[in-house]
């Protein structure tokens, strides 16, 4: 099992085969024409990869890691870490795969209709959020509520149960926050801005930080600023110039101020320094030496 687990985790999105699965529940008419049903839901305890194919599911999935960590991996996001409380949203197009370090318990929903495309198509969906932070355990609350409810056939429960599918929707997406980014990239992201942070001092190169974030740089530049509401450029620029801030209070001359956070051109430091906050760095520093 441990030499199997290794073996996925350095295995890539494109060294795998796919399989499409066709485990489908016939609808009931008055599901069809209601527009959206729950196909399953399930609980179980992982201890290994149950496969090593991407799988394309044909449905939509929101499966939720109620104990334990691993790895979601996708043909479209690449390898995504996953832990105890997020929920992993599989989408019916997409080819993936889901396997835990260790050992992982899991309670997942499965459900399909027009509807439940529509709301795709919509964008409330997406391949750029498959990893969200289940705050309240909401899907954990829906996989509740709907076992009472997946034997009966009358059409209050096909009803509610659409009504459970789409609250669980609205939550996880208002979860997701106004960035539409994963808790994932999330993560990523705050260490990269930690990692500037602490190293303002250097000459920080967006390609550097994208290598970091295991994502292109085109990506990482739209994610980033999705994240931080800042470009990479804008976030290195403020850390360095708030840097250069504090060293020029504290009576540092501003070639000196420059070159400590990384600027070897103290002309296009003052430039940037007046630019960003608004005074020259003579004038700021004036401020507090008269």
């Amino acid at each position: 099992m441990a030499k199997m687990t290794k073996n996925m985790e350095k295995t890539t999105k494109d060294a795998l085969p796919i399989f499409r699965s066709e485990q489908f529940r016939t609808p009931l008419e008055a599901e069809r024409k209601i527009g959206l049903w729950v196909d399953r839901i399930g609980q179980k305890t992982d201890k290994k990869p149950s496969s090593s194919a991407l799988r394309v599911l044909g449905q939509f999935a929101a499966v939720f890691i109620e104990k334990g960590s691993g790895y979601f991996l996708t043909k479209s996001a690449g390898r995504l870490t996953v832990e105890k409380g997020d929920v992993m949203i599989v989408l019916p197009d997409e080819p993936h795969i889901y396997y835990p370090t260790k050992r992982w318990t899991e309670k997942w929903i499965v459900w399909n209709g027009p509807q439940a495309n529509m709301i795709y198509k919509l964008g409330l969906l997406n391949k750029n959020n498959i990893v969200i932070r289940d705050y309240k355990s909401v899907v954990s609350d829906a996989h509740k509520r709907l076992s009472v409810l997946m034997d009966k056939e009358d059409i209050t429960a096909i009803f509610e149960r659409k009504l459970i599918i789409l609250q669980m929707i609205q939550s996880l997406v208002s979860y997701s926050g106004s960035s539409n980014i994963s808790v994932d990239y999330a993560k990523r992201f705050d260490k990269i801005a930690e990692y500037i942070t602490s190293n303002y001092n250097k000459n920080i190169h967006i390609d550097e930080l994208a290598k970091k974030a295991h994502l292109s740089p085109t990506h990482f530049r739209r994610l980033f600023k999705a994240h931080t509401g800042r470009s990479p450029k804008q976030f290195i620029t403020s850390v360095k110039i708030s840097q250069a801030k504090r060293l020029l209070t504290q009576g540092y001359p501003i070639k000196q101020s420059a070159d400590m956070v990384g600027y070897d051109d103290v002309f296009y430091f003052m430039k940037v320094f007046k630019k960003t906050v608004g005074v020259s760095a003579g004038t700021f520093a004036k401020g507090f030496h008269l």
